[in-house]
């Protein structure tokens, strides 16, 4: 049973991540694996691919951050950060 809704934001700032190591289908694959474990219907993914993560100028960032503001409520948003995933809930209101 679903009981919680999210989106879910990858990133990787080298271009060697983006095919190798924690690349962003592995880190997909491990959020949408811990949304399963956790009953949360996952909404949308937003993935940057070799963008830094010391710039907020990112365009799935914006795109993801625009999201959140059309729902104007709470959402999960499902990251993974050190190779484990955690839940950030976000509500962007403008």
């Amino acid at each position: 049973m679903i009981n919680e809704e999210a989106v879910i934001y990858t990133r990787v700032s080298s271009a060697r991540q983006v095919t190798h190591g924690s690349g962003l289908q592995t880190q997909e694959i491990a959020c949408r694996r811990f949304a399963k474990e956790n009953n949360i219907k996952v909404l949308k993914v937003f993935s940057d691919a070799g963008f830094s993560g010391g710039t907020t100028n990112r365009p799935s960032l914006i795109e993801l951050i625009s999201f959140l503001a059309k729902r104007r409520q709470k959402t999960k948003v499902i990251v993974m950060i050190f190779r484990e995933c955690h839940v950030i809930t976000l509500t962007i209101i403008c």
